[in-house]
């Protein structure tokens, strides 16, 4: 014959990984404050195209996400609110329409520090909080807390009040982290109250 059939073919073997970012928290080396996630992510160039995802948010740095385990979307950005501190891992990978997932699954790291627990506070020079002492100048010492970014410094203030809490942008700062100690000097007559709050590096 002189004419031809033709029947065309399509192959697409694999699915490229996703390009992923997460908004909210960028650096995957740094503790941040806030518990709210926001991730977004490229459609990768693709022969059949992209069907959508799948993603995992875990706190497993090897978790590969599928049909199994995974949560289906077709949307290029995903949110999370109120998540706890910790160290969390989003996971995600592409299906395109050939019906291949990503090899790999595109991971990225989120480090939560949401609060910053007051150091416990004592003082050599005035060591009973219930006698009154004859010296002006008092000496604090403080033992840090434990705390997931680690301690930055803290903030302090002296009043009459009992239940002051220290006001980050009015307060006296020391940044002295190892064996951290406080004086006070030349204090009149009277019941003082020392309030100390903790400044870890994830800003709280």
């Amino acid at each position: 014959g002189t004419e031809a059939a033709h029947y065309e073919i399509h192959v697409d073997t694999e699915a490229a990984t996703p390009e992923l970012a997460c908004d909210s928290h960028p650096s995957a080396d740094r503790y941040y404050p806030s518990g709210d996630l926001k991730f977004s992510w490229k459609a990768p160039m693709e022969l059949s195209g992209v069907a959508g995802y799948y993603y995992v948010l875990d706190h497993f740095e090897g978790t590969y996400p599928d049909e199994k385990n995974g949560v289906w979307t077709r949307s290029t950005d995903k949110s999370f609110l109120n998540k706890e501190e910790g160290t969390w891992y989003f996971h995600l990978v592409a299906k395109d329409r050939a019906g291949n997932l990503s090899r790999e699954a595109a991971t990225l790291r989120i480090l939560i520090d949401r609060e910053a627990a007051p150091p416990e506070v004592s003082s050599p020079t005035h060591p009973d909080q219930d006698r009154f002492y004859s010296s002006r100048d008092v000496q604090m010492t403080l033992v840090p807390p434990q705390d997931l970014s680690g301690v930055e410094g803290y903030s302090y203030c002296v009043d009459t009040d009992p239940k002051t809490v220290p006001n980050p942008d009015l307060a006296q700062v020391t940044r002295q982290t190892s064996e951290p100690r406080i004086s006070l000097h030349n204090l009149e007559e009277g019941v003082w109250y020392a309030h100390v709050v903790t400044r870890d590096k994830a800003g709280n």
